[in-house]
């Protein structure tokens, strides 16, 4: 190997090995109720209730109001908390949803598609984190498919 060929290589590694830059979803930041659900082409109960609450790139499913309660006072709650990132710069409607982000060895990647449309946002994702990433968002057999609205003022169930 030539020692052009050579420094170019040792230039370029940095360059291929670094990660996919994550995105801040500053748009998305809020509460966001759940107003439709299917689960593997199924709606789900209208009683189920979920909040996605979004700040920066951290989302957190909250199903109660203790847990909102404890998670915007900046207290330990059981809401299970993801990471969003956007791995496509040319592709906004494309992201990840990370759970266990930083632990590569646990971490569950569903890649999926979002809509949003002013105080609307429609999400879909396999239920799988096997499976690829949805060409685009419907209502489909092996999709999860949301609709929530950004709300200032949740209402949640009781616990």
């Amino acid at each position: 190997m030539t020692r052009f060929a050579f420094c170019l290589l040792l230039c370029a590694a940095p360059v291929l090995a670094a990660p996919v830059p994550k995105v801040k979803p500053t748009v998305l930041d809020g509460t966001w109720e759940m107003t439709e659900n299917d689960f593997y082409g199924q709606r789900k109960p209208d009683d189920l209730w979920l909040l996605w609450v979004i700040a920066g790139d951290k989302l957190y499913v909250v199903r109660d109001r203790d847990m909102l309660k404890k998670l915007n006072d900046g207290e330990k709650t059981e809401a299970l908390a993801f990471e969003i990132r956007f791995p496509d710069p040319k592709d906004s409607s494309a992201f990840d949803l990370v759970q266990n982000a930083g632990k590569p060895e646990d971490e569950k990647v569903y890649a999926g598609r979002l809509e949003l449309k002013d105080d609307k946002l429609i999400l879909c994702y396999p239920v799988k984190t096997s499976e690829k990433r949805p060409a685009v968002c419907r209502r489909a057999d092996g999709l999860s498919w949301n609709v929530y609205k950004r709300v200032s003022d949740p209402k949640p169930k009781e616990k």
